[in-house]
């Protein structure tokens, strides 16, 4: 499932500049540390609500946040299956982002600074134990399977449990994705079948579903009430909530009226808070960027939305 940021705007100058190629290894260095410098000039030395979003969620890299505080947040880190393995937690202050951030625009070589910045990212994240997350305890071991450990009670669960459909193999990769007072969502991939499966779960297991993350698969689970027993892992989303999504920015979006499913296209981003698409967002070009409803998206694509320009030579200069 892909990771999103919340400024779909800055997200899409961003990745277009750094994503500026060159035909050898030292001209895409070279061009690579102009836009850097060009782009870090032109930040403000506030650091505002949207760009802290992006800053820290390209800090943390593929990790989840699975608990907002007041002044941090807590990250699960995703696991690969081998012999044994345990899901780990981390806090980052809301300080460290901001200290992170002044020192990156103050500095003449932004470049190096980043970097460094980086590499010294372990050293920001304070580990925490489940119980001190107050998140599930969440082990893998070879030939027992996941066992869970929560507030409320445990459960093992065999691979033969967690398969859906088809039997998983050895090959796999934990990550914890939602986590509340009432139910839990872990997502396990199949590194070796290119395949992800859903395990919803109350918080004391009296209850739990396996489902395939295929758009057949939660359809169908969608449509037959499978999930209804988890509704608080679902967020509202569109302007009037008439759909939901159970990931803050994830590409399935479920119509609440019509009990169906409805994807977002690969090629295309949907804000955090669920009101836009960007089309195209994934990987943005140059000209003419376009942002629709949810609901101009799923009924009337060619509804027009508003729309922004990438002039990549009008950033370079």
């Amino acid at each position: 499932m892909k990771k999103l940021s919340y400024g779909m705007c800055m997200l899409a100058v961003i990745l277009f500049i750094t994503g500026c190629t060159g035909k050898t290894s030292e001209e895409r260095e070279a061009k690579k540390e102009k836009v850097h410098n060009m782009y870090v000039d032109g930040l403000s030395n506030k650091l505002s609500p949207q760009f802290k979003y992006f800053f820290e969620d390209y800090l943390t890299s593929i990790h989840y946040k699975v608990l907002q505080k007041a002044d941090s947040a807590v990250y699960a880190t995703s696991y690969a299956a081998e012999e044994s393995g345990s899901m780990t937690y981390y806090e980052l202050k809301d300080e460290s982002v901001e200290e992170l951030y002044e020192e990156l625009v103050s500095s003449k070589e932004p470049s190096k600074i980043f970097a460094e910045i980086l590499r010294r990212m372990p050293e920001e994240r304070k580990p925490l134990s489940a119980k001190e997350a107050g998140l599930p305890e969440i082990t893998y071991e070879k030939g027992r399977g996941l066992s869970i450990f929560t507030q409320k009670g445990s459960e093992n669960f065999s691979l033969e449990e967690l398969s859906a459909m088809e039997p998983l193999s050895d090959n796999l990769i934990f990550q914890l994705l939602v986590s509340n007072e009432d139910n839990l969502l872990i997502e396990i991939e199949d590194v070796d079948k290119g395949k992800y499966v859903f395990l919803f779960s109350k918080q004391d297991f009296s209850k739990h579903a396996t489902i395939e993350e295929t758009e057949k698969d939660m359809a169908k689970a969608y449509a037959d009430g499978k999930l209804s027993d988890f509704d608080s892992l679902f967020e509202k989303v569109g302007s009037k909530g008439e759909y939901e999504t159970f990931v803050p920015g994830s590409p399935i979006v479920f119509d609440k009226t019509k009990r169906t499913v409805a994807n977002i296209n690969e090629e295309d981003l949907l804000s955090k808070d669920g009101k836009l698409v960007y089309l195209n967002g994934a990987s943005p070009g140059e000209g003419e960027q376009k942002l629709v409803s949810l609901e101009s998206y799923l009924t009337n694509p060619n509804q027009p939305g508003e729309t922004f320009e990438i002039d990549g030579k009008a950033i370079a200069k």
